[in-house]
């Protein structure tokens, strides 16, 4: 894990969000900004969802059309952001 930018937020108690090399590359090529992955870190939907051992995943919807899933890593002093994944929601704004 290559922590390649940090950014001053207060997410889960922590006051600084990083974000791997990974997660940089992964929101460039899906359209994905800073912004909404702090929003959804800040202010997630859905919370608890399947993701690798020790790490997170929680979802924001932005709009009727697309919601935003952010993978990341909680240490001591700060979330480690280790992937951004933009999901297509289904007829009925459901997933």
């Amino acid at each position: 894990m290559a922590v390649v930018h940090a950014v001053a937020a207060i997410v889960l108690g922590n006051e600084t969000v990083a974000f791997d090399e990974h997660a940089i590359k992964r929101m460039k090529e899906r359209g994905i900004t800073e912004g909404q992955v702090l929003a959804t870190l800040q202010k997630p939907d859905l919370t608890g969802l399947r993701a690798d051992p020790g790490r997170q995943r929680c979802r924001r919807h932005y709009g009727a059309h697309h919601s935003v899933d952010v993978v990341y890593e909680e240490e001591a002093s700060r979330i480690v952001v280790i992937s951004a994944i933009r999901v297509k929601r289904k007829e009925g704004g459901k997933k």
